[in-house]
């Protein structure tokens, strides 16, 4: 609305104007190319203060304009006041990160240090365990050397033993003699009284 206004329009018009018609007249009066525009800056300023004094800008413009400009500021203000308080959310989070950061490196540190460490000892284990051994380690005597044994060509011939006496041979069964019938046991003579022997008695 404020800029549909004619009245408004033009003295906001004046106020870009005047400045620059200031710095002209002041820096440009020797220089003949800038008196074109000083004639029409004159023109243009002299309408304007004619249309100002003939009917004035009404107070409730002015007061609009003004009312614009103290919101406007004031949401400025706001909005430099939320981005101071995520400048500062955000510097509190990198120093955060900062701190974090420094603590894990020295984390990291001390890790390798002690992996280091580690290291070194088993190195030294190892090597101790190694000495040790060569150190102790028992040697074994050289084995006797006996003479060396004879070729088998070299051995002598094995003595002759006499051969076994010649036996006869065994007689066939049919030139053995009969053998001799068995006894026969004789018949107690009779008149005489024999017990019979029993297994009781």
């Amino acid at each position: 609305m404020s800029s549909e206004n004619p009245y408004l329009k033009k003295y906001n018009e004046k106020k870009r104007v005047e400045p620059k018609l200031r710095q002209i007249s002041s820096t440009d009066k020797k220089k003949k190319k800038g008196s074109q525009d000083i004639k029409n800056l004159k023109k243009n300023l002299l309408a304007c203060k004619k249309t100002i004094n003939s009917e004035p800008v009404s107070e409730e413009i002015i007061d609009k304009k003004e009312e614009n400009r103290c919101t406007d500021e004031k949401s400025l203000n706001i909005s430099e006041k939320n981005i101071h308080c995520r400048l500062k959310k955000v510097e509190m989070e990198l120093y955060r990160l900062r701190k974090g950061m420094g603590e894990l490196k020295d984390e990291t540190k001390a890790l390798n240090n002690t992996i280091q460490s580690w290291m070194k000892m088993m190195v030294n284990q190892q090597q101790s365990r190694q000495n040790n051994l060569y150190s102790y380690t028992a040697t074994a005597p050289p084995s006797p050397s006996y003479p060396p044994l004879p070729h088998p060509s070299s051995y002598p011939p094995p003595p002759s033993y006499p051969p076994p006496p010649s036996y006869p041979p065994p007689a066939p069964p049919s030139s053995y003699p009969p053998a001799p019938p068995p006894p026969s046991n004789p018949h107690p003579p009779s008149g005489h009284n024999y017990y019979q022997y029993s297994a009781h008695q």
